[in-house]
């Protein structure tokens, strides 16, 4: 039988599960725990961006817009990640087998655009929480320098551009889980998510609880000096 051409071009693109939340919702923490499955390789794009050399001109660029809140653009944002991931073949992860769970991207529609020739999205996990007051302070316990005015503008950034991604990619994909629970309940949350869909496709499911059984001490659990996206 051959093989479409489309089949082909799907067969080409990363697996990836995304996480969405607004800032201090706990996409960083989460990602992290995941990414302790095996199988599971987070990436956090704002950890990405905040290792680039300063000295370098993109990397200024990129620091400039990380510090005021706004959005880096979306094209140097999408070659900066397809260059990270690239590497990461070279310390084991494996394109045809394993799962990216995506931190800090994409965060609006021109991202989702860019990224749609290289990503298939398998899953979206929505982090949940509408209590502005509280991911401020989560904010400033782990960034105690970051200025009022500026957490208040990545909200409004957060509402104008990523938010409307829930609605993209609504439907059977998005699972809603309460950030505003423990760690460890937001967790089994998305574990059990994932569970119930792998489970049904065939994949490694009891992979997936037998590593947390078997690693609970490795899970993150956020702390005041904790920095995530």
């Amino acid at each position: 039988m051959r093989v479409s051409d489309n089949q082909q071009a799907t067969d080409k693109k990363y697996r990836a599960i995304v996480l969405l939340g607004p800032p201090g919702s706990g996409k960083g923490t989460q990602g992290r725990n995941l990414g302790e499955v095996p199988g599971y390789w987070f990436v956090s794009m704002g950890e990405i961006l905040r290792s680039l050399d300063t000295k370098t001109q993109p990397g200024r660029q990129i620091q400039q817009h990380l510090h005021s809140g706004e959005l880096v653009p979306a094209k140097l944002v999408i070659s900066v990640w397809m260059q990270y991931v690239g590497d990461l073949s070279a310390t084991g992860f494996d394109p045809h087998r394993d799962v990216l769970v995506l931190g800090g991207l994409p965060r609006n529609i021109e991202q989702v655009e860019l990224l749609r020739p290289h990503v298939r999205v398998e899953r979206v996990i929505y982090l949940a929480c509408d209590d502005e007051s509280l991911l401020s302070e989560r904010i400033r316990g782990r960034d105690a320098g970051r200025q009022d005015d500026v957490i208040r503008h990545r909200f409004n950034v957060y509402r104008e551009q990523t938010a409307p991604l829930l609605d993209h990619y609504g439907g059977e994909r998005a699972t809603k889980v309460d950030a505003t629970n423990s760690p460890l309940r937001v967790l089994h949350e998305i574990v059990e998510s994932l569970v119930t869909r792998e489970t049904s496709h065939s994949m490694q499911a009891a992979a997936v609880t037998a590593r947390l059984a078997d690693h609970s001490e490795n899970l993150i659990t956020p702390t005041h000096k904790e920095r995530e996206l």
